[in-house]
């Protein structure tokens, strides 16, 4: 494997075959993990090595990725609905409604999905 590196000896890239630049190194024993988290690894004197401090920035980054793409399809279709939808709305549906979407804007931060709204729940089995 081929690898090449920031002026830190962080991995900013890496190649199994083809390409010939880079720093020729040992493949990971945990490839899977190297390949989803590669710029948290260093090269140290010759070796690939975990910096558990960039991997755990890295992981907390792909958690936020994720909640943004669920907070799209789980959210957005309800918020993003008319008028004629939120006037069916209840005063507590509609400040039910309100709360949950500010628990979404704030999940990325938050790292924690909001609760379903049982109602729409119950909604969406009736389409």
């Amino acid at each position: 494997m081929r690898i090449t590196t920031d002026e830190k000896g962080y991995v900013t890239g890496w190649s199994i075959a083809g390409d010939e630049e880079g720093i020729l190194c040992q493949v990971p024993a945990d490839f899977d993990r190297f390949a989803a988290f590669y710029p948290g690894y260093r090269l140290e004197n010759g070796e690939l090595r975990e910096d558990s401090e960039a991997l755990a920035a890295l992981q907390e980054q792909h958690r936020k990725e994720e909640i943004r793409r669920q907070r799209e399809e789980r959210c957005f279709p309800y918020i993003n609905r008319g008028n004629l939808w939120y006037e069916r709305l209840s005063r507590e549906q509609l400040d039910g409604l309100k709360a949950w979407y500010q628990a979404w804007l704030d999940a990325p931060e938050t790292l924690e999905i909001p609760s379903s709204l049982s109602w729409l729940e119950e909604e969406n089995q009736e389409v």
